[in-house]
Formats: structure tokens, C-alpha cells, sequence
């Protein structure tokens, strides 16, 4: 799942672009630790559910951060 970078931005559109797809995994992998609740439940357990939600809050907290970081970034590009 995952995927490195081709390349290290050059610009600061690059950077955007680059920031923009990882927010795009960060959704991607929230959605899919969502999917494994019910399963992980049944499987494993509640003490497996509760690090799996505790997973759950920390890739939206990530995808939240990325935003942040876009929107630092064409801040800063505004500032130039």
C-alpha cells in the first residue's frame, strides 16, 4: 500500500500536488480502518477495536494535519 514519492518536489506546485495525493491515502486508509471495525470485532475483539479505533483517530488527525499543510503552503506561495 505504499507509495513513495517519484521524486522530491522541485516547486512549490509539485509540493502541493504531492501533499494532495498523500491527503488522498490518508482518506484511503481511514476508510479502510473504518471497514476493518466490524470484522476486527468479531475476529479479535474489543481490546483489538480500541487500538484499531485509536488508529482510526490518529489517520484523521493526519489527513487533517496534511490540509493544514496545503493550506500553509499556498500561504506562503501568496506571499512570494
Amino acid at each position: 500500500m505504499r507509495q513513495p514519492l517519484p521524486h522530491q518536489p522541485e516547486t512549490v506546485e509539485e509540493l502541493v500536488n504531492a501533499l494532495k495525493q498523500m491527503i488522498e491515502l490518508a482518506a484511503d486508509w481511514s476508510e479502510t480502518l473504518h471497514e476493518l471495525r466490524r470484522p476486527t470485532h468479531r475476529l479479535s475483539g474489543p481490546s483489538a477495536v480500541a487500538s484499531l479505533d485509536i488508529g482510526c483517530r490518529r489517520m484523521e488527525e493526519a489527513f487533517l494535519e496534511l490540509q493544514i499543510a496545503v493550506d500553509d503552503v499556498n500561504s506562503s506561495r501568496r506571499g512570494l
